[in-house]
């Protein structure tokens, strides 16, 4: 796992109540690698999340082949993918194939103040 991604998967299910999907299980294996977070969501249906910098097309079709990979065993899994920015057509696709993109603050999500000065 890319040293960003470990990072986030430690803030992140920390964050995870103030979203809409949560209870974390953390990193999952699957038999093509793993998948960066699986959780359950409010209904207890589960949700593969997929943590990139940058949400585009390769990170998409990343998250449908362990959702492929994943429904099998555990049934219904919806999937997000989360990034700090997103490509239109990643967007797009997502959109199409019924994932949600979701974007994060890397610096919020740590608890860093923005470097832009305001009055108050």
């Amino acid at each position: 796992m890319a040293a960003l991604t470990i990072l986030l998967a430690s803030i992140f299910p920390a964050q995870w109540p103030s979203t809409p999907h949560h209870k974390p299980l953390r990193e999952y294996p699957t038999d093509i690698g793993p998948v960066d977070l699986l959780c359950r969501d409010d209904q207890g249906g589960y949700v593969a999340v997929e943590i990139k910098r940058r949400g585009e097309i390769d990170g998409l079709e990343q998250l449908g082949r362990y959702l492929e990979r994943l429904r099998p065993a555990l049934g219904a899994v919806r999937g997000v993918l989360a990034a700090q920015a997103f490509t239109q057509q990643a967007r797009t696709l997502a959109a199409a194939r019924g994932i949600n993109c979701v974007a994060l603050d890397y610096d919020a999500l740590r608890g860093i103040e923005p470097n832009n000065p305001t009055l108050f």
